[in-house]
């Protein structure tokens, strides 16, 4: 485990891997995280539901790429349209039941 949230959810580790690899091995690939940095420093989000600080992200939309989401979604959020993408590869979490779902996953 990398790191536990104080909700109990895990990041259990980065697979680092190419972006063709993770559309070939990792199907469906249903989400997409940014973690932005502005110079030496990390932006974070509040999330009003989870009352909580996060980086930011979302669902990628049916025909979208990783790529295209995560574009979208640091407009929607943030309001930032010129991002610079730096793949890391893909995160697997353990996630406690919340507003999403009432099972672990």
């Amino acid at each position: 485990m990398v790191v536990k949230d104080c909700n109990g959810n895990e990041l259990v580790r980065v697979i680092k891997i190419t972006e063709n690899e993770a559309n070939k091995l990792y199907i469906p690939i249903t989400h997409c995280l940014a973690i932005v940095m502005i110079g030496n420093e990390y932006l974070l989000g509040w999330n009003k539901w989870r009352k909580d600080w996060e980086i930011f992200g979302g669902c990628i939309e049916p025909q979208e790429t990783m790529r295209q989401c995560i574009m979208r979604e640091c407009f929607e959020e943030i309001g930032i349209r010129d991002v610079q993408i730096d793949y890391i590869g893909v995160m697997e979490f353990n996630l406690c039941p919340d507003y999403f779902s009432s099972e672990y996953r």
